[in-house]
C-alpha cells in the first residue's frame, strides 16, 4: 500500500476523531486494523502511541517500542514510544532522554515536545512552557500543546490572569473541550468568582457526558463540589463528591474531600470512615487529611463526656 492510500484511508480521520473524544478503545481498535493493512506507517503511528499512552496499556507501549527499536531504530516514533511508555511508570529522566533525542534530531515532532513538556512539569516550569508552546508553534492547529502551558501557569502560581489568558485562546477554538472549560473554572475559582467558576464546571461535565465514562473525569466533579462547598451548599457539594467517587473509587482525594463534607455537615460517624479509607489507599502523609482526622477524633472524645 502506498504512502497516499494510507493518507487517503478515511478510518485515519475517524481514529482522529475518536482520539479527540477521548474514545481510546475504540480508537485503538481502528488504529490496530490500520497497523496490519499499513505496518508501522508514520500516518498513524505517533496517534496510536498517544492511544496507547493515554488508555493506559504500558505493555502494549512496550511491546511496540520493541517493534519500533528492531524495524525503525531511527524514527522520531521509536524515541517517542519508548518515552512514553517510561513516562507512564514515572521515569521522567529516562523519559525526558528519548523525548530530547527525538525533538534534537526531529524538530517538528509535535508530541515530543509535549511529552517533553510533561517530564518538567511542576519541576522547572519554564522549561515545561517553552517546550509545549515549541508544541503549539509546529501544530498550530490543536489546542492541546495551550491548555498544557495555561496549565502549567497555574501549577507553578505564576500568573493566574496570564494562565486565563491562554486559556481564552483555547476556548475560542472549542468552546467545548473539558479541559479548557475545566481550567476556566479554576481560574475563577482562584479569582473568587465562585459562580462563574461553577458554571464553568458544570459546562464541562456536561460536555463530559458526550465521551465515555472516564476516572479523569473525576476532577471535574471534585472541582464542582469545591465551589458549592464554599457556597455552604454542602448536600449539593457532597453529591459532587459521589459522582466523582462513582467514576473513580479509591481515588485518596475523592475519599478526603467526602469525609471533610461529611465532617462539616456533623455526620462525625461517616466523615472517620472516609478519612480512614483516604489514608489506607495513599493518603498517608497527607496532612489536611491528618489534621482533619485529629480534630475529628477530639470532637468525638468530647461528644463522649
Amino acid at each position: 500500500m502506498s504512502y497516499q492510500e494510507m493518507e487517503e484511508d478515511p478510518r485515519l480521520k475517524e481514529a482522529e476523531s475518536l482520539y479527540e473524544t477521548e474514545r481510546f478503545t475504540e480508537c485503538e481498535s481502528l488504529l490496530n486494523e490500520l497497523l496490519v493493512q499499513y505496518p508501522l506507517n508514520s500516518n498513524y503511528l505517533s496517534l496510536l502511541i498517544s492511544t496507547l499512552f493515554s488508555m493506559p496499556k504500558k505493555n502494549s507501549l512496550d511491546l511496540l517500542s520493541t517493534r519500533l527499536a528492531i524495524e525503525l531504530p531511527n524514527s522520531p516514533t521509536f524515541l517517542y514510544c519508548t518515552g512514553c511508555a517510561l513516562l507512564l511508570v514515572g521515569l521522567f529522566d529516562s523519559a525526558r532522554s528519548f523525548f530530547q533525542d527525538c525533538v534534537d534530531a526531529h524538530p517538528q515532532f509535535a508530541p515530543s515536545f509535549v511529552c517533553l513538556g510533561h517530564t518538567y512539569s511542576g519541576k522547572d516550569s519554564p522549561k515545561a512552557i517553552a517546550s509545549y508552546r515549541a508544541a503549539a508553534t509546529i501544530y498550530p492547529q490543536s489546542i492541546v500543546p495551550l491548555i498544557c502551558v495555561a496549565h502549567e501557569y497555574l501549577l507553578s502560581g505564576a500568573n493566574t490572569l496570564l494562565a486565563e489568558r491562554v486559556f481564552m485562546d483555547a476556548f475560542l477554538r472549542d468552546e467545548n473541550d473539558i479541559w479548557v472549560l475545566n481550567g476556566l473554572g479554576v481560574v475563577s475559582q482562584k479569582k473568587k468568582e465562585t459562580e462563574k467558576a461553577e458554571q464553568y464546571f458544570r459546562k464541562a461535565i456536561s460536555c463530559s457526558e458526550t465521551h465515555p465514562r472516564n476516572p479523569q473525569h473525576s476532577t471535574l466533579y471534585i472541582n464542582l463540589g469545591h465551589v458549592l462547598r464554599k457556597q455552604r451548599q454542602l448536600a449539593k457539594a457532597q453529591e459532587a463528591f459521589e459522582e466523582a467517587q462513582n467514576l473513580s473509587p479509591n481515588d485518596t482525594d475523592v475519599l478526603g474531600c467526602l469525609g471533610f463534607v461529611h465532617h462539616l455537615q456533623g455526620n462525625l460517624r461517616e466523615a472517620l470512615v472516609f478519612y480512614h479509607r483516604a489514608v489506607l489507599h495513599g493518603g498517608d502523609g497527607n496532612k489536611f487529611i491528618e489534621h482533619a482526622m485529629d480534630l475529628l477524633a477530639a470532637q468525638v472524645v468530647g461528644g463522649m463526656q
